[in-house]
């Protein structure tokens, strides 16, 4: 296992799956050096096959570092504003590289909804609970929650993760769609390589043209034509013809 750092940890198994863990006690929090240290391992790992995204401890992360950002009674919004933009660099290596699988093994939190949710799919242990956060602290949200949380769940729910400090556990993260899948105690990490590696079979050029197109906003009739042209232009290596040819022949690859 390789340290980066010394928060966060990579580790690239024989199946080509990279297991990024952060470990910064006691909450895995984000601050300017957990994101320098996670943004390094993440280009590090950029040719595995596929990510998986997992914390160390209890706590999956347990959002930003709010301790860094005070001086005396005041935010420095200058640290603020520079972690935020640091963790605007995380989301956008962890939505244009490999498949991403988050392993919950404990609690999100604040800026950590975010980060799981930039993810591609995330599997939970059963006792892991969801907390917006922001609210509760005169805040709005950061590291990409605004963008995907309305994308995961509908606007209401968003808003009450958002706003209510209760939050809410892994069976109503399952029903709602945050998770994808509740693995049996002890055994998160285990269930997210098996669906990484199983991502990791993909093409990484299928990987993120399917990622921009499920992603997109813009208007259908755009979307559509987008579509077209991605569908095309993949289309265009020779190696999807052998694939192609392949499957109809009856074999797979």
């Amino acid at each position: 296992m390789t340290a980066v750092a010394g928060l966060v940890h990579t580790e690239v198994g024989s199946d080509e799956v990279a297991v990024v863990r952060l470990d910064h006690p006691p909450a895995n929090a984000i601050n300017l050096e957990t994101c320098a240290a996670l943004a390094e391992a993440l280009r590090s790992t950029a040719t595995a096959r596929a990510i998986v995204l997992t914390g160390t401890g209890r706590l999956f992360c347990g959002g930003g570092d709010l301790g860094s950002f005070l001086d005396g009674d005041s935010l420095v919004l200058e640290t603020l504003s520079a972690t935020a933009h640091a963790a605007v660099e995380v989301v956008g290596l962890l939505h244009s590289g490999p498949p991403v699988v988050a392993a919950l093994n404990g609690a999100v939190a604040g800026a950590g909804v975010g980060l799981a949710l930039s993810c591609d799919l995330r599997i939970s242990e059963p006792g892991v609970r969801f907390i917006g956060g922001f609210g509760a602290l005169g805040l709005s949200p950061d590291t990409g929650t605004s963008y995907f949380l309305p994308r995961t769940v509908n606007r209401s729910r968003a808003l009450r993760l958002l706003l209510d400090p209760a939050g809410i556990g892994a069976e109503q993260a399952l029903a709602w769609g945050l998770v994808d899948e509740i693995a049996p105690e002890g055994t998160v990490l285990e269930a997210a390589q098996t669906v990484a590696a199983a991502l990791g079979r993909a093409p990484r050029e299928a990987v993120v043209a399917s990622r921009a197109l499920v992603d997109a906003s813009e208007p259908l009739e755009v979307h559509l034509q987008e579509e077209i042209r991605s569908l095309t232009s993949l289309a265009a290596d020779p190696a999807v013809a052998e694939r192609v040819r392949t499957f109809l022949a009856g074999g797979r690859r």
